[in-house]
């Protein structure tokens, strides 16, 4: 998961992932990951996790923190 304070663009989002990727492959005995990215702001996220990566902003961030407080 690659972690930004900032407000990220598709594009950036997606050079985040694929430098994210180049790691991942680095690391010896990892049967399996899962590539993300969390920001203030993602631009087309859901583009992003069509795309197969795991996408957080501060919305998701709000909305589950929301329902945690429903749900008690």
């Amino acid at each position: 998961m690659e972690v930004k304070w900032a407000e990220l663009r598709y594009k950036e989002a997606k050079r985040l992932l694929t430098n994210l990727a180049v790691k991942a492959q680095q690391v010896r005995e990892a049967e399996e990951c899962v590539l993300g990215v969390m920001a203030k702001r993602v631009e087309d996220k859901e583009q992003i996790r069509k795309e197969g990566f795991l996408v957080l902003d501060l919305q998701d961030i709000e909305g589950f923190a929301r329902s945690t407080k429903k749900t008690g």
